[in-house]
């Protein structure tokens, strides 16, 4: 017969390598929003960069490796087609054909 305290512990110990487990195990995918068409990104993109809005974007991934990734930060436009999301202390790159969905935070 085990005494109380060695089964709580066993149960506790059981208890937290679970909810470990799940955590690890949980599905790292995002919820995909509606793509938004084609002109209503351009233009807010441009708004965005002209003003320095704080934004929150989503981007597809560039391979079927990748991940959908959600971003919130300044952007700032490189080339046509380019632009950056600067969020503290990630920089993130990206082609205007991944942008998903993006909205004003500010």
């Amino acid at each position: 017969m085990q005494n109380q305290s060695s089964l709580n512990q066993g149960s506790a110990a059981t208890n937290l390598y679970q909810k470990i487990s799940r955590f690890f195990r949980a599905d790292p995918s995002t919820k995909l929003f509606n793509k938004q068409p084609e002109w209503q990104r351009r233009l807010f993109l441009q708004r965005a960069t002209e003003q320095a809005l704080n934004i929150f974007i989503q981007i597809l991934p560039v391979s079927k490796e990748g991940k959908v990734t959600n971003i919130t930060g300044r952007i700032h436009q490189l080339s046509h087609d380019r632009f950056l999301v600067h969020n503290n202390n990630v920089d993130y790159f990206f082609n205007f054909n991944q942008v998903q969905y993006l909205i004003n935070l500010s």
